[in-house]
This record gives structure tokens, C-alpha cells and sequence, in this order.
């Protein structure tokens, strides 16, 4: 059976964390809300959702911004209300000129909150009591937000905090690990013919690129971590991105390879390499043993190096055509590669 085909995607404990953070911060903030005797107590729920980022910066900015935007949009939907009535035409109207206040006020991002916002008070019920609904509505719909922003930002500054240097920390790791097994993977595909690896890891690896360039970017955003290691963090950033390269140009080699036996000739030193590279990836990914696993996949590299020397000549790998030749001599430089970038995480 091709137990590789069943593979489920990864859920870490990260993952759980993060779906048992939003369901404590929407219950409570909706509980608060409801404590405070206010309307519609499931805005205050939705604002938590949609601010907390888990850290205490990025949810102080993301709550000062949806409370801008909050703002504006009552504020334009209230005086659209009392001019044009509750009709369609206010709703144009009154979502345009809240888009415009809000960037013109440098609150872009919380432009469609503003626009959403707007709509409450003009789709209140129009009547002999519809200034006082309209208001109504647009106060209960503020106290909302700014419980369920509040709520967010207390929980996650004082009772669950999550840094972006412990999130990038433990990102980095997650890729380093699983870029080891990535390039044990297609290693042992070519010198074995064994299953390749499954291709939505190696998609996500690619595309983790802009994962930490937004991780990293969040360290500004928190008081406590402006003097965080950056340049530790860039340097491992490039390491990782230099693996995931090379994982992607021996893929493609060993696609290429097809039906190629050169590689029998350093089958040992192949498997070895692709046992260290797997071993060294997930001892950084724990954070303990790396420099030994280090020490071990630059012993299995040398051996490699060696014994391609042995074999070059009419009783090796002449033997065999030249692009056969060319896809082993490729996979050895991938291989060399990634140990490069292996080192580079442990000097950064």
C-alpha cells in the first residue's frame, strides 16, 4: 500500500494553540459584552476575532485601526442617514465617502471596515423613530468593537502572549525540518527509485518565503523586541530559503533522472547523505543534538566527495551516458548546498 498518498496535512501544536487562543478571546469578549448589558453582543466577538494577532503590538495596532475605521463609518453613515434617508442611494454614497475619509486620515487599512461600518446606521428601520434607532444602533455597534478590541489586546498582552520572535523562532524551525525530510526524500527517490516525497510540502516551503518576511516585519511592532536579532533572524531566513532551493533543483534533477543507473555507484553514500540530511533538519527543528547532526552530514558529505573521486574514469562513471553523468554530478551539488546552508543556520 502507498501509505505516502494517505499522508494528512501537518497540524502542530501551533495550530491548536492558535484555534483554542481565537475561541478563548471571542468567548470571553462576547460574555464581557453581554455583562456590559449591550445589543448585539456578537460584534464584540467578531472585533476580537479579526484583532487579535496573538501578539500585544499587533493587536493594539490592529485594534486602533478597526476602531478608526469604526469610527469614521458611524460618523459617515449617521450624517448619510439624516441627508439622504435610508435608501439605496445613501448606502452609495455614504460607503464612497467613508473610503476616502479613511485613507485621507491615514487609516487605509481600516478603509472596508469603515465602508462596512457605514451601512449599520443607514440600513436602520426608517420611520418617526428612525433618528433614535439610528443612533442606537450606531452607539451599540461602537461599544462592540471597543469591548471586543479591548478584550483582544488584554488577553493577548497579559494572559496569553505570543511573540513574533518566538513565532519566527519556531517557524524557521518548522522549515528546516521539514526541508530535511523534503531533501532525504527525493535523495532516496533517486539512488532507490523510493515514493518521492509528497509535493503540498515543498509547495509550502516556497512559498515561506513571504511567511517570514512577514513574521519579521512584526518585531517592529512590539516594544519589547525592537532590539531582537534581526540580523540573527535575516541570516537564518537566508539559510532556510537557500535549502528549500536546493530541495527544489534536486526534485527536478531526480524528475529528470528517470530511469538512470549511474547513481548505483555511490547508492551507500547517496542513502547516507540522505539520512544525515533528514536527521540534521529535525535536530534543529527540536533545538538540540544540530552541531553533532552538523558534524555527522559534513562527515557524510566528505565520504560522498570520496568516493565520487574513485569512480570518475573508464571503470565508473564513463561507463555510463553523459546526461546520466550530469543529473549525478547535480544532485552531489544540491547535496553540497544544502549542507552549506545547513552551516549557515548554526553561524547565524
Amino acid at each position: 500500500m502507498n501509505t505516502g498518498a494517505m499522508r494528512f496535512p501537518w497540524v502542530g501544536w501551533r495550530d491548536v494553540r492558535l484555534g483554542a487562543r481565537l475561541a478563548v478571546v471571542s468567548v470571553a469578549a462576547m460574555v464581557a459584552a453581554r455583562l456590559l448589558g449591550l445589543q448585539a453582543f456578537y460584534w464584540a466577538g467578531i472585533s476580537a476575532l479579526i484583532v487579535s494577532t496573538g501578539s500585544p503590538g499587533g493587536s493594539l495596532a490592529a485594534g486602533l485601526s478597526r476602531m478608526g475605521g469604526t469610527v469614521v463609518g458611524l460618523g459617515v453613515g449617521v450624517g448619510t442617514a439624516a441627508l439622504l434617508g435610508h435608501t439605496l442611494l445613501a448606502a452609495g454614497v455614504g460607503v464612497a465617502v467613508a473610503i476616502l475619509v479613511c485613507q485621507g486620515i491615514g487609516l487605509k487599512g481600516a478603509a472596508r471596515v469603515g465602508a462596512l461600518t457605514t451601512l449599520f446606521p443607514i440600513s436602520a428601520v426608517s420611520g418617526p423613530h428612525a433618528l433614535g434607532m439610528t443612533l442606537n444602533t450606531s452607539f451599540s455597534r461602537g461599544e462592540n468593537v471597543l469591548v471586543g478590541c479591548a478584550v483582544a489586546l488584554l488577553l493577548d498582552w497579559v494572559l496569553w502572549p505570543e511573540r513574533p520572535a518566538e513565532r519566527l523562532t519556531a517557524r524557521l524551525r518548522q522549515d528546516v525540518s521539514l526541508a530535511g525530510v523534503q531533501a532525504a526524500g527525493w535523495l532516496r527517490a533517486y539512488v532507490l527509485g523510493a515514493e518521492p516525497p509528497a509535493e503540498p510540502s515543498l509547495q509550502e516551503l516556497l512559498e515561506a518565503h513571504a511567511v517570514h518576511a512577514g513574521l519579521l516585519n512584526a518585531l517592529a511592532a512590539e516594544p519589547e523586541e525592537r532590539e531582537a536579532p534581526r540580523a540573527h533572524f535575516m541570516a537564518q531566513m537566508e539559510a532556510v530559503h537557500a535549502m528549500v532551493e536546493h530541495c527544489h533543483s534536486l526534485k527536478e534533477l531526480v524528475l529528470q533522472a528517470g530511469d538512470d543507473r549511474v547513481q548505483h555507484l555511490l547508492r551507500d553514500e547517496l542513502k547516507e547523505m540522505a539520512g544525515r540530511l533528514d536527521d540534521c533538519g529535525k535536530a534543529f527543528g527540536v533545538g538540540r543534538d544540530f552541531q553533532v547532526a552538523l558534524w555527522f552530514l559534513g562527515d557524510a558529505r566528505h565520504r560522498l566527495d570520496g568516493a565520487y573521486a574513485k569512480v570518475r574514469g573508464d571503470q565508473g562513471t564513463q561507463a555510463y551516458p553523459v546526461q546520466e553523468v550530469f543529473h549525478l554530478v547535480g544532485v552531489i551539488a544540491a547535496c553540497h548546498g544544502l549542507e552549506r546552508a545547513m552551516r549557515r543556520l548554526e553561524s547565524a
